[in-house]
Formats: structure tokens, sequence, C-alpha cells
């Protein structure tokens, strides 16, 4: 029974975190350029076919196919000959790009390092070498990419101004490295080493930013995310934007792995911002950023057993009945009900009076700003409430463009009705999946249909963590196209380092069209 109970524990805690298991989207892209089927990945050491866009990092990696709509003005720069023009599956072109052992493969462009470096994907951003004593540079290693060998890269160029550094991976067989500008050829002359280049701006742009017109977001702005490697100058970069263009710096932000710029800018001006901001040399990546939306669906019974039998029909609504035959939870037949267990969970906001999270006489412990762990005050549901984004975060659910849907996914996480008792076999309509399990809640309102995420995830998952919560649930998506994105990055980002936690999210009936953060 030992091992039975771990099985049906380990089981029970992933079934509470997709109490949403299948939600359907009404969120369409608006201005869907690519789309990504992504398989699983392996240690980035030993794939070579992982994923790149300007966005891998220490992360277990992704394995991409990408079909792209290319504008005229920004045509893929691919060197001659390759790739073969013809229609290839995922399994047959990463097998193809594995016999091309000199092969550079950005999201803007595949070029062979044997043939030099490819042209700019749009004439502004043409490369003119680095103004300041060091840059940032595609290493391409010749056969294995071992940690020793990594290791003598960084100490040839430990004089590096900010230090030497390596950053993320890019097949085949290459890293992007900080390195001064006058040790180069020596790392080139290394006898594992097949070509070092610089990493060109148009390597740092998601090429659908260079179009010359976007949709705007509902509030008529388009929102930019900028990352900047890790130590170099973010502040700069912000205030030479504000200089320059019409923008709301929503955010400038050191991260765990990147440091951060978020803003809104007029759609005009988007292409030239995405230009300035490549060109700037301590730039990494440059991506739309897209608001999130609710998703989520009500389900219990599905979820543990598909037994549907007693639910009620369309008509009768969400209602199931109160009680219910055990053949239809088998988790909760084996005394599974969250006990113990903290879920954390990002949304907008959560009705602490509601009767299945209320605890009279007790405080909900909150953390009104930052991301400090409050004291437990014993609340028998909430162990953790933090305000979210300052100035929009309200430690309630009652913003009307949101229609209590915090309250309704914390509810189907593990909403309590203590009028009823689960362990009992009668199951109030509203109790959630696990509805012994205590919560660590996130505001995300922002004071508009959409839901705030800070602009580094690793902050979120970490506080959650730090809370004792490791599980997270987010039941929100964006309209941001079917792609690997920056905040899909760190989700992977934070799993990869800190494997205990368990992250999910919706979704939909047709996986090709997940969106962030369904595509982490």
């Amino acid at each position: 029974m030992k091992y039975k109970n771990s099985y049906y524990l380990r089981l029970f805690a992933i079934l509470v975190a997709i109490a949403m298991f299948v939600a359907p989207s009404s969120v369409s892209a608006r201005e869907v350029m690519s789309f990504e089927n992504i398989t699983a990945g392996a240690d980035a050491l030993s794939n070579p076919e992982a994923d790149n866009a300007g966005l891998s990092s220490f992360a277990p990696m992704r394995i991409t196919k990408t079909i792209e709509t290319v504008e005229p003005e920004f045509p893929a720069a691919v060197s001659s000959g390759w790739p073969p023009q013809r229609e290839l599956s995922i399994k047959d072109e990463i097998a193809a790009n594995n016999k091309i052992p000199d092969l550079i493969w950005f999201r803007a462009a595949k070029f062979r390092s044997s043939e030099g470096l490819p042209p700019p994907i749009a004439p502004e951003l043409e490369f003119t070498g680095y103004s300041r004593d060091f840059g940032y540079y595609v290493v391409q290693f010749d056969g294995e990419t071992t940690e020793e060998r990594k290791a003598e890269i960084l100490r040839l160029a430990q004089d590096t101004p900010l230090g030497s550094a390596i950053f993320y991976y890019i097949p085949n067989s290459a890293w992007v490295f900080r390195l001064s500008n006058d040790i180069i050829d020596e790392i080139e002359a290394l006898p594992f080493i097949r070509w070092v280049g610089p990493l060109l701006p148009s390597f740092r742009v998601r090429p659908e930013m260079l179009k010359t017109e976007h949709i705007p977001d509902e509030n008529g702005t388009v929102g930019i995310t900028i990352q900047v490697f890790q130590k170099d100058d973010y502040i700069e970069l912000a205030d030479r934007l504000e200089r320059n263009f019409d923008i709301e710096l929503v955010e400038a932000s050191p991260g765990a792995h990147h440091e951060y710029i978020v803003i809104r800018a007029k759609p005009e001006d988007v292409r030239d911002i995405a230009i300035f901001a490549a060109l700037f040399e301590g730039t990494e990546w440059v991506e739309r950023d897209y608001p999130n939306y609710p998703l989520n669906d009500w389900s219990r019974w599905i979820t543990q057993s598909y037994n549907k039998v007693g639910m009620g029909s369309l008509a009768a609504g969400w209602n199931a009945q109160m009680s219910v035959d055990a053949s239809h939870v088998p988790v909760y037949r084996r005394n599974l009900y969250g006990q113990g267990q903290l879920v954390g969970y990002l949304d907008s906001g959560l009705d602490t009076n509601s009767v299945y999270f209320c605890d009279p006489g007790v405080a909900v412990p909150k953390t009104a700003a930052g991301w400090g762990v409050p004291v437990d005050t014993g609340h028998r549901k909430i162990r953790a409430y933090n305000y979210g984004s300052a100035g929009t975060g309200d430690f309630d659910d009652i913003d009307p463009t949101m229609g209590g849907h915090g309250t309704h996914v914390g509810g189907s996480i593990g909403g309590d009705n203590e009028a009823n008792n689960p362990t009992g076999g009668t199951y109030d309509p509203g109790d959630g999946m696990a509805p012994l399990c205590r919560i660590v809640h996130t505001d995300g309102a922002d004071g508009t249909s959409g839901i705030w995420t800070p602009a580094d995830m690793n902050t979120l998952f970490g506080y959650a963590q730090n809370c004792g919560a490791y599980i997270h649930s987010n039941s929100y998506g964006s309209t941001a196209p079917t792609t690997y994105n920056t905040d899909a990055q760190e989700c992977d980002e934070f799993m990869w380092n800190n494997n205990c936690l368990l992250y999910t999210s919706p979704s939909p009936r047709d996986l090709s069209t997940s969106r962030m953060p369904s595509s982490a």
C-alpha cells in the first residue's frame, strides 16, 4: 500500500493543478505570423536540435519546426543550396540538420558558418562592429560541446568587461558567449572550435516585429518585451527608448537570468523600436508582449474518471449532484483531498469572503508589496495572497471586466464549502479538485480584461515555492502566436532549475493552437 499511496499522491498532485483540464478558448490570434510544433527537449549539452530564437539559456530546450509567413521586406537569410526546398517533417528536418555540422540555425536565418555571416534581415540591421571592448559572440564547437571546453573559453576570456559568460545554445553545437574582442583570434585557434562570429542584430529580434503594420491591443497600443543580457546596462537602453520614442515604460528590472524592459508603444512605431533595440549591443531578444486573457473550464468527475453519469444536463448548468458513487472519483476514494498541500496560481484576484474560502476571525496572510513571504496566520484556505502588480492588484475579485474569474479558478483548484464534508462523500457543487488544500494566490488584475504577469515569470514561481507551493496553475492564455516565446522560456527555466515544481496551464482541444503559457 505504501507504493500505491505514493503513486496516487503524485497523480493527485497533477490532477489538482489541471482542474481546468480541457479549456475551450474563444481567444484567437490577431496577428499570427508563425506556428510551431514543440516536442520535448533534452539536456542542451546533448541535444543539438534545441530551439533558440534568442530565448534559450540553461533551461531545457525545445525542438521546433517553424512555418513562417515572411514578408518580402525581410526575407529569411539562408545560404544558397540550404535548406532543401521541400516540405519536411520535424523528424526529417532535424535529421537533415544533424548532417550539416557547420549549420547555424536562428529563427531569422539558417546559414553555414563555413560560408560566413548571412545578410541582415532588414537593411537597418547591418552590423558594423562593436563599439565597446567586448561583445556577444556565437561560438561553434567542432564536435562534442563539453563543460571542460566551455570552461576553457571562459578562462581565456576572464578579463572581459562585465565578466565572461555563457548564455544560450544555438543549433548546431554553438553557444552565445560574452567575450573581449581582443581574444577572438585566440579562441578561434583552439583545436575544438569550428567558428566564432558576432551575434548579429538580426539574430536578436523576432522577424515579425519588422512588419510595417501591427494590430494594436484593445487599449490601442502594442506591448514590447526586450531581454537584455544579464549584467548589461538595461537602464541605459530604457532611457534611450524614452528619449527617442513616445512610449510608456511599464517596467525595467533585473531578472533571474536576463534583465527586462517592458514598454507599450504606438503601432506605427513598433518596427522602428524593434530595430533600435536590436542594435543596442546589450540586447538579447526583442518580441511582442501580448496580453493574457482568462481561460478555464470547470471539471472534477471528468478529470478523475470521465464518468459523467448523474452530472446533469447542459440545461442544468455547471451544478453537479451533491453526492456521487465512489467509482466516479477514484482519487477521493483513496482519501486524497489535498490535505497538507499548497497550490499556487495567478489570476484576477480572490474573493476571500466567499463561502469557499472564508475563515471568520482569521486574518488573510498578505504580501502588500514585493515578493516577501507573509507570516502564516493559519487561515484554513489561504496560505498567502500577493498584491501583485504595484498599482493594479487590489486584494479582491470584483473587477467588472473579469467576472470573478480568479475566484472561479481558485474554486476549481481548492474551494471548500465547510457546510458539506467531502471526506464523507458529499461534495458541494462549487468545491474544487482538492477541497482540503490551501492556496498561494497572486493578484493579476490590471484594470482591464487582461491578466498582469511579472516581466520575469521566475519571480512568480519563486514566490509560490518560497511560500511552500510546489504546484502552480495558470488558467489564462494570450493572443501571442503559437510559438515558443520569452514567457514560455522562463517557465521552462524555473522548472529546469527547480524540478520539484509542477507548472500547468490550460490546454485547448486543438493542441496546434496552444499559446503562451501552454507553449512552455
